[in-house]
């Protein structure tokens, strides 16, 4: 911010009020209330270099803000992440968990259709062989009648 006064004392007033704001200086030599132009120079230095450091400390506050609110959401991205993650290898597990059951149960059944068969074959072995026997004694008796 810069002001325009009429005169050069006026101008520099304005510069070594800026200057001594800045610096955190006191000046007595400047009437603050006074009218004559030199001293509301100063004093108009000092008032904009406070409007400045203001407009900076808030600039910085919002810098920080603005920064906060990034590590903030990137930290809710990673989070997201994770937990997207996470659920994705749950279901995979299911997945497996649940391929591995229809897995089991498929042997299962399949040792069940085994069993039946061999169940099915062995009783027609033992009606055949049944059969034999029978044969084999009714020609027996009609040999030895």
């Amino acid at each position: 911010m810069r002001r325009s006064y009429f005169s050069w004392e006026e101008d520099e007033a304005y510069k070594q009020g800026k200057q001594d704001e800045a610096r955190h200086r006191s000046d007595f030599e400047h009437d603050k209330y006074a009218y004559d132009g030199e001293d509301r120079a100063y004093w108009d230095g000092r008032d904009d270099e406070k409007k400045v450091e203001r407009q900076r400390e808030e600039e910085r506050q919002e810098e920080e803000q603005r920064q906060r609110e990034e590590e903030y959401h990137q930290e809710r991205m990673c989070r997201e992440r994770k937990e997207e993650q996470r659920q994705e290898e749950e279901r995979e597990e299911q997945r497996q968990e649940e391929d591995a059951d229809q897995q089991a149960a498929d042997n299962f059944d399949a040792l069940m259709e085994r069993e039946q068969h061999d169940m099915e074959t062995q009783d027609e072995d033992l009606k055949s062989h049944y059969r034999g026997l029978q044969d084999d004694i009714q020609t027996e008796d009609e040999k030895h009648p």
